[in-house]
Parts: structure tokens; C-alpha cells; sequence
């Protein structure tokens, strides 16, 4: 069941006690007059005669239509402010768990560098660094480093394509600096 909304008209302003602010019916415009004056003759929004100064309540919520939204928020300011501390606490603590997620990948870098510093390096040794075409590139992460594993196709010293699989075992040495620790090769 709906309750019935308060009659358009000036009312107390729900965030500026010292201004009336324009209730259309359904809900605040953005219409608003000083307090201490009276209302304004002609409606702001259609032009047609506004309510009287004595559809102005000071009583209850500020002034706020009974049934209104802003009259609930105006009752519960603990409300308001406990909103707003738990807004500032989930930013806070997505904040921190970002951090921590960046300071662990700054630890142990991440896989697309392992992985590229095993590729560098695989193609550094082929007859025909140029030929390269490296796939099925996979990286793992124990903690301390990186064992990478993957194949690759090129050329060999007459011109033939081979295909080879290599394992890396890769430490992140900082920033997006990795050594390459140990290369093995298999030609298949």
C-alpha cells in the first residue's frame, strides 16, 4: 500500500532550514525562495498560483510532507551518518586490500614478465631468433619464483622449420626486472 503524498507546494527546504524549497507533488525541485519571505505568488515550475504561506510547516520534520523521503533522512540523522562512515570504511578497506595485492605482485612480478623474460631469452639462443613463434607460453609461481614452460617454432641453420619446448626457471628480481636462472630445450 502507497501512502498518499503531501499536496504540491512551498515547504521548509529539508537541507536549508533558512529556504523554502518547491514540493511538486511527487518530489523537491530545484525551486527554492528565502524563508523569511513569503512564498512565491506564481508556482516556479508551471506558472499557475502557488500554495499560501500557510501550507509552510515548521512542525515535525523540518517541514517535510510527512511521507517524503527527505522527512525520513531528517529524522535519521544517525542514519545519514552511519551511511556515510560505512561508505568511507568500504573505500578505506578496498584501499588497503588494492595495496596489498599491488605490494605481493611487486614481490613476486607477475606472469606476463616471467613469461617474456623466458621467451627473450629462449629466442636469444635459436639459429633464427627471427623465426621465432612462441605458444602454449604458461608461467606458474611458487612464491620464490617462476617456472615457465612453453614451445616454440623457427627456423633452423638451413632453413627448416623445427619446433622445440623449453622450461625457464625465472626469479623476479624487482620492479619489472626478471633474470632467467635456467633454460632446458627439448627438439622434437
Amino acid at each position: 500500500m502507497t501512502s498518499p503524498q503531501a499536496p504540491a507546494g512551498w515547504y521548509q527546504d529539508p537541507d536549508e532550514p533558512d529556504q523554502l524549497r518547491y514540493w511538486d507533488g511527487e518530489g523537491w525541485t530545484t525551486h527554492t525562495a528565502p524563508a523569511s519571505a513569503p512564498p512565491p505568488t506564481e508556482d516556479a515550475v508551471t506558472g499557475k498560483p502557488a500554495e499560501s504561506a500557510e501550507g509552510v510547516s515548521t512542525a515535525g520534520h523540518q517541514g517535510l510532507p510527512e511521507n517524503s523521503v527527505g522527512a525520513f533522512w531528517a529524522e535519521h540523522r544517525a542514519v545519514r551518518l552511519g551511511a556515510a562512515l560505512a561508505a568511507i570504511l568500504l573505500v578505506g578497506w578496498c584501499s588497503v586490500e588494492t595495496a596489498k595485492n599491488m605490494a605481493e605482485t611487486d614481490k613476486t612480478g607477475d606472469e606476463r614478465g616471467a613469461i617474456s623474460a623466458c621467451e627473450d631469452e629462449v629466442q636469444a639462443r635459436l639459429k633464427s631468433p627471427g623465426t621465432a613463434d612462441f605458444s602454449g607460453s604458461t608461467a606458474i609461481n611458487d612464491g620464490a619464483e617462476w617456472s615457465v614452460s612453453g614451445s616454440v617454432d623457427s627456423q633452423n641453420a638451413f632453413g627448416g622449420d623445427v619446433r622445440n619446448t623449453f622450461d625457464c626457471t625465472v626469479e623476479h628480481v624487482g620492479s619489472d626486472v626478471y633474470s632467467v636462472t635456467d633454460v632446458q630445450t627439448t627438439n622434437n
